[in-house]
C-alpha cells in the first residue's frame, strides 16, 4: 500500500508557488511562453526567439514546472510553464531541412535545453532528449536528421 502511495505521488508533478511580489514578471513570462507554444508549428524560429529572454532572465528561477501564482492574498492561478522544453522542440523543428552545420547547431542546442528541462524535474523531456540525440548521431554519420516516425506519432498523440 505504501509503495502504491509513493508511486502515485511521484506521478503528480509538484506545483511551485510564486509569491505576489514576483507575480508580474512571471505573468509576462507565462504570456510569452504561451505565445511561443502557438508559434511552435508555424514559426519555430519565432517561438525560440520569444523564449530566449525568459531563459536568459536570472529573476525567473522556476522553470519547466507547474506554477501556482498568487494573484491576490490567498488566491492562486495555476499554469504549466515549460520554456526549456518548448525551445528545445523549436530547435528540433529548425534542424529539419537545413544545411548540416545549422542542423547540428540546432540539435546541440535542443539537447542542452532538454537536459536543462530534465534537471528541472520534467521527466517528459526524456523522449525529446533521446530523439534529439538520435538525430544528431544520424547527422554525424552523414544522414539527414529525419524524426523517428514513432516519436512523431507520440508527439501528435499527446496533442489530443
Amino acid at each position: 500500500m505504501l509503495l502504491l502511495v509513493l508511486a502515485l505521488k511521484s506521478l503528480v508533478q509538484e506545483e511551485h508557488p510564486v509569491p505576489r511580489a514576483q507575480k508580474d514578471q512571471y505573468i509576462k513570462a507565462i504570456a510569452a511562453y504561451e505565445k511561443a507554444i502557438g508559434l511552435l508549428e508555424k514559426d519555430p524560429g519565432g517561438a525560440a526567439a520569444l523564449l530566449d529572454p525568459i531563459l536568459n532572465n536570472a529573476d525567473i528561477k522556476k522553470r519547466d514546472c507547474r506554477l501556482k501564482v498568487e494573484t491576490h492574498p490567498g488566491t492562486y492561478e495555476k499554469y504549466e510553464f515549460y520554456p526549456h522544453q518548448c525551445r528545445g522542440r523549436a530547435r528540433m523543428k529548425l534542424a529539419q531541412g537545413g544545411d548540416h552545420d545549422k542542423a547540428r547547431h540546432h540539435l546541440e542546442g535542443a539537447i542542452q535545453d532538454f537536459e536543462d528541462s530534465k534537471r528541472c524535474g520534467l521527466t517528459g523531456s526524456e523522449d525529446y532528449l533521446r530523439e534529439a540525440r538520435r538525430q544528431l548521431e544520424a547527422l554525424r554519420k552523414g544522414a539527414d536528421p529525419k524524426p523517428d516516425p514513432e516519436f512523431l506519432f507520440r508527439e501528435e498523440w499527446l496533442r489530443l
